[in-house]
């Protein structure tokens, strides 16, 4: 979403921001976070959110409400099982091109805290990324494996999030991408030689292939994960996933 602040410089002015805002079921916000590392399509109208990436203490309702039971239902199962207790998890929402280094520039002494150190060093256990990352299929080609998930997309993916697939402790994460096609204009490949305009107008492509799983022990265990254009609403239980199943994604030896 667009999230529009008060400007320093000029009360009557506003500042625009690409937001994630995050809202229980009573609809109160809970979390909100301005993206910290712009794509080139995002600085002709945002500005980086001057927090940087945050930890949020994020309270999920019990068990029984977050399977869509009302208050009274929750408060019959409360009765019966005992207490439904809220849990708190310290989590950090990011979008799209956070999962990159700031401006693709290589790491250096002064460079900004990547999204994976954030998550490291903020002991979060939870990463949500919202985002709208493309492929360069053409559309008879995206057509012809909507079901079939990008697996270049998720190569790379997991390439930047390694260090936590490396690590000891467990990241649940939630990786919400945007699939379909839009008309205008066809965005370029920063990382290629490919101009702006080229592919005859056909405009952008989405690579879908949203999931959620758990980054662990050098692996991935995928609850599951959407075609390239299959859209839908994923819904996983994450502590059955935490038991076994799942598609397991292992990289080797711990480096």
């Amino acid at each position: 979403m667009v999230e529009l602040g008060p400007s320093r410089e000029d009360y009557y002015t506003f500042t625009a921001y690409n937001t994630v805002v995050t809202v229980n079921p009573r609809g109160e916000v809970v979390a909100r976070y301005r993206k910290s590392h712009l794509y080139y399509t995002d600085e002709v109208w945002a500005q980086e959110g001057p927090e940087g990436f945050v930890a949020h203490d994020v309270t999920f309702d019990g068990k029984p409400n977050r399977l869509g039971f009302n208050e009274a239902v929750r408060r019959e199962i409360a009765a019966r099982d005992g207490q439904v207790t809220d849990e708190s998890i310290r989590t950090t929402f990011a979008i799209c091109m956070d999962l990159n280094p700031y401006h693709f520039l290589p790491p250096s002494p002064t460079s900004p805290m990547s999204l994976v150190e954030h998550v490291l060093n903020t002991d979060s256990r939870l990463l949500i990324l919202s985002t709208a990352w493309l492929t360069h299929l053409s559309s008879a080609a995206l057509a012809e494996s909507i079901g079939r998930p990008d697996m270049d997309t998720l190569s790379y993916w997991f390439g930047k999030l390694m260090p936590l697939i490396n690590h000891d402790k467990k990241t649940t994460c939630v990786f919400a991408n945007r699939c379909g096609e839009e008309p205008g204009r066809t965005v370029p490949n920063v990382l290629s030689e490919e101009k702006e305009g080229e592919g005859g107008g056909e405009g952008v492509r989405y690579a879908g292939s949203s999931w959620v799983g758990f980054l662990e022990h050098g692996k991935v265990r995928m609850g599951r994960v959407m075609g390239r254009a299959e859209e839908g609403v994923l819904v996983v239980d994450t502590e059955a996933l935490a038991m076994g199943g799942g598609w397991v994604v292992e990289f080797g030896e711990r480096g």
